[in-house]
């Protein structure tokens, strides 16, 4: 029964150990796991962060082409106008041009019939 006993006492003693063992490594496990979550949940934060100063990035360099798009444009506009009124004003030197034409035309016109009477008169009168 001394046997009994000790043998009992030991495998109890080793029961404790056991349990003792056990609650150590699950309290490392559970120190394991909180550093686990807080390390995730820091590169989380990280990530989150990158994210959003990523986006705003993007949109600084979004409506930094916006201003630059709309000059674009505007010097577009303007080219546009410029040559609307480039080719009026040539339209309009055209016809100035043809309208002075024209009246050299009349003009030499009327000279030759001006000259061609006043040179029938002197034959006429000469012949006289």
């Amino acid at each position: 029964m001394a046997r009994c006993k000790a043998t009992r006492a030991a495998f109890e003693a080793e029961i404790r150990s056991r349990n003792a063992r056990e609650e150590a490594a699950a309290e490392k496990l559970e120190e394991l796991v909180k550093n686990l979550d807080m390390k995730i949940e820091s590169e989380i934060a990280a990530r989150h962060q990158q994210v959003s100063s990523i986006k705003r990035e993007i949109g600084m360099l979004l409506r930094g082409d916006q201003p630059r798009e709309q000059f674009h444009s505007f010097v577009k506009e303007e080219l546009e106008e410029l040559r609307a009124g480039l080719a009026a004003a040539t339209r309009a030197r055209e016809e100035a041009d043809d309208e002075i034409l024209q009246a050299i035309n009349e003009y030499t016109t009327a000279l030759q019939r001006g000259l061609q009477s006043i040179g029938g008169l002197t034959n006429g009168t000469s012949a006289a």
